[in-house]
């Protein structure tokens, strides 16, 4: 399992650590829900939630929001919420 400091990645890709925002928005949407929902929970404009989860995706080296989710959990820079 890869350190808070180095994310997994697929494919050979380097990945880049996502920002704090972007980690919020993954950890809000680990738990099954849409960008829309993900906005309201915090406060956000859903345009700029689905901006965050893209980067995220991105500087993951993943192919989805999801496989995004997967890595961030796996690699622990997210934890799923308690409850």
């Amino acid at each position: 399992m890869a350190c808070m400091d180095e994310p997994a990645s697929r494919g050979g890709r380097a990945a880049v650590r996502p920002s704090p925002a972007e980690l919020a928005v993954l950890r809000a949407s680990a738990t099954g829900r849409t960008s829309v929902e993900v906005a309201d929970l915090l406060g956000l404009d859903a345009e700029v939630v689905r901006a965050q989860l893209g980067n995220a995706v991105t500087k993951l080296g993943a192919r989805s929001k999801l496989e995004a989710v997967v890595l961030a959990l796996e690699s622990g820079l997210i934890a799923l919420p308690d409850g």
